[in-house]
């Protein structure tokens, strides 16, 4: 009863306060805990070898053990304060980054506001109205967990690794429509380097795996030679793998499921979500942080990549490997006869 009740008073102190006497409140208890433990293997040992260990080596026994166990507590706190350290200087670093650009733009802006001829200077006026563009963007990225990007981000396709917290993780899950299989596959620059890249990453072992869910006008076009050979691509290549579906069935299954969108999109592990947007030639589109929507979408392809009955296995039979160099290649030369 003893023993009860004292782990109730240590449970009510530890929740006692905030956040900020968390970690004395953890050392305190580490402390507390290495204190008793030494106390009961001592009282264990004179209970086994009661004429072998006096009052006083007991006390010896106690003290001893108390300073390794102190000892231990001490250099796995040092260790976790450095980690976080680290963690702090890392971000330290990147907003001291920020901080000094806005420096520089506060400095500028003071020299313009000086050479202007009066208040409604158009120079004032344009930087104004940018500075209060920028301040809504930032504000609206940090309040929804959304940004909106053109499609030239992908250029810079090796940063998706830095997305990941461990390989296990690494895993890219996205649909792609393919509305006419007449017209090129990788005539969007981006989404050419894009794809080269995630599959030479998958080729080095940075990156887990790629699944991929086709969306069809019809499925009569897996028989058209560019889809045919895509899917090859798909079926040789090992970590990167497809499905295909008919674009009716999947604009039912998002209705269904209450998907405000029939757009693309990829999901980069548990960390980042890519909704893709069209404005006529221009590819853009939104990532989104925010992990109930992310979590919402991971079912969605999960629902439709588990059904063969929903999504169908890629139709290929071909098993000699081809490269993303080849194929992309084929799509560019590929001539309708």
């Amino acid at each position: 009863m003893k023993f009860k009740a004292l782990i109730t008073a240590i449970s009510k102190y530890f929740a006692l306060g905030n956040k900020n006497m968390k970690e004395v409140k953890v050392i305190s208890l580490l402390t507390l805990i290495s204190f008793l433990v030494s106390l009961g293997i001592s009282d264990i040992c004179a209970n086994i070898f009661p004429n072998d260990i006096k009052i006083g080596e007991q006390i010896i026994i106690s003290g001893v053990l108390f300073v390794v166990f102190l000892i231990i507590e001490l250099l796995y706190y040092f260790r976790t304060l450095l980690k976080l350290q680290k963690e702090e200087f890392k971000f330290w670093d990147i907003k001291n980054s920020g901080d000094n650009e806005l420096y520089s733009i506060r400095s500028n802006f003071h020299k313009v506001v000086q050479d202007a001829k009066d208040e409604d200077d158009i120079f004032i006026i344009h930087f104004i109205k940018e500075f209060k563009k920028l301040s809504k963007k930032i504000s609206e990225v940090a309040e929804k967990q959304e940004l909106f990007v053109n499609a030239d981000y992908f250029l810079n396709a090796d940063n998706v690794i830095k997305v990941f917290p461990s390989y296990d993780e690494s895993v890219w899950y996205y649909t792609w429509q393919i509305k006419n299989a007449d017209n090129e596959l990788f005539n969007q620059e981006a989404w050419c380097q894009f794809f080269e890249k995630t599959a030479k990453l998958i080729e080095l072992k940075k990156m887990k795996e790629i699944k991929a869910i086709l969306i069809l006008p019809n499925l009569e076009m897996q028989n058209h030679e560019r889809i045919s050979k895509l899917l090859a691509f798909y079926k040789t290549n090992d970590g990167i793998s497809c499905k295909i579906l008919d674009e009716t069935r999947f604009k039912k299954i998002l209705d269904y499921n209450s998907f405000n969108n029939h757009d693309d999109f990829g999901i980069y592990g548990s960390k980042l979500l890519y909704i893709e947007k069209y404005f006529e030639e221009e590819v853009t589109g939104y990532f989104v942080k925010n992990k109930d929507i992310i979590d919402g979408y991971t079912k969605l392809f999960n629902h439709l990549w588990v059904s063969d009955t929903i999504a169908l296995p890629n139709p290929s039979k071909e098993t000699h490997r081809l490269s993303v160099t080849d194929l992309i290649n084929f799509d560019k030369n590929f001539v309708i006869k």
